[in-house]
């Protein structure tokens, strides 16, 4: 039996070149291996998998960096409690809660909604 092979997890497409990506992220894995973000390496992948950045110059592979899915979150709450020092805090917390909101209503409703101040 013949079957296509798997493609790219990833393509970005821009006007200077693009960036392919193969494989999903490998902490769900690691979690369920028993492994920690605390670990070195613990979310490692093999180089076969990492990002290929095409340009008209060159192919050059982009390793896959450490990540966390609870740092993410930390961060994430750390922007909400601290704005860009551009914003205040009530304008930033604002602008915050309504591309949350955006976002709840984009999923509920399954189309894509404007940003309207």
């Amino acid at each position: 039996m013949l079957a296509a092979p798997v493609g790219p997890t990833w393509i970005v497409n821009g006007t200077k070149g693009s960036f392919i990506k193969y494989g999903m992220d490998p902490q769900e894995a690691a979690l369920k291996e028993g492994r920690t973000p605390d670990e070195p390496d613990w979310d490692s992948e093999s180089p076969e998998l990492y990002g290929k950045l095409i340009t008209p110059d060159a192919t050059r592979t982009v390793p896959t960096l450490r990540s966390s899915f609870a740092r993410y979150y930390e961060n994430v709450r750390d922007a909400m409690l601290a704005p860009p020092t551009s914003l205040s805090h009530r304008s930033g917390r604002s602008t915050f809660m309504r591309g949350l909101q955006l976002a709840i209503e984009s999923n509920r409703t399954r189309r894509v909604l404007p940003w309207n101040p």
